[in-house]
């Protein structure tokens, strides 16, 4: 039998979704969500970007309005190379014209971000332990490593990652600071701590089912007081 507080929450749940505000929202992404799901899936297929556009054509129909929303909308998330690519294919799809350049100043990191995306993930790792070769030392401490239930490396891990892999990483370097890097980083030492869940060191992280992402938060460092690598 459901408790006061149980039915309370309930019942105010209830209330707050027949708000129009929240339906508008739940049916706009109803109609969006199934198109950006196929561009996000057709960013990380094959680099031909015509023949994933011409495939991403084929998955998502006709309506031209709601295609149209969902681009609009994958316009806001270009942060990244997937998330870019994501709007550029589907995009081209809607209008049925050939798919954008990536922007220019953005074209150094994503071509970055697509090289360690399509490599065997361990290789990426070694890409990445090049630029901060700290890395390396948590590399050797996952191989003994205990996850938690869940599969999340140990917390001492973890917190040690956060100031050498993502948002928050020490060392200025673009590729090293992306929410890309730190996914690719905490899925191989998952893998390395034993958790079949991510699949082989050979696989690239751009083609793995169950791909884990870390996502952070970029914070500005002043530039006086750099980094000492020592």
């Amino acid at each position: 039998m459901m408790s006061f507080k149980g039915w309370l929450g309930s019942a105010v749940m209830k209330r707050i979704d027949a708000m129009p505000a929240i339906q508008a929202a739940k049916e706009r992404s109803e109609r969006i969500s199934p198109a950006q799901r196929a561009a996000r899936e057709a960013a990380y297929g094959p680099p031909d970007d015509e023949a994933a556009k011409v495939a991403l054509a084929g998955r998502v129909g006709d309506e031209a309005e709601a295609l149209k929303e969902a681009a609009i909308d994958l316009a806001k998330r270009r942060d990244d190379y997937i998330g870019d690519r994501a709007y550029r294919l589907l995009s081209a799809a809607a209008a049925g014209t050939a798919v954008q350049s990536i922007p220019p100043e953005r074209r150094g990191l994503f071509a970055a971000e697509e090289a360690i995306g399509r490599v065997p993930i361990e290789q990426a790792f070694r890409r990445l332990a090049e630029i901060e070769p700290r890395l390396l030392d948590v590399e050797r401490q996952a191989r003994g490593a205990s996850l938690a239930d869940n599969g999340s490396l140990p917390s001492d891990m973890d917190r040690r990652l956060r100031s050498l892999v993502g948002g928050a990483a020490e060392r200025d370097d673009e590729l090293l600071r992306s929410n890309l890097a730190s996914s690719i980083v905490h899925h191989y030492l998952r893998a390395l701590a034993g958790d079949s869940r991510c699949g082989s060191p050979d696989m690239p992280f751009f083609e793995n089912p169950r791909k884990t992402f870390s996502v952070t938060i970029a914070i500005r460092r002043s530039t006086h007081a750099p980094f000492d690598p020592a």
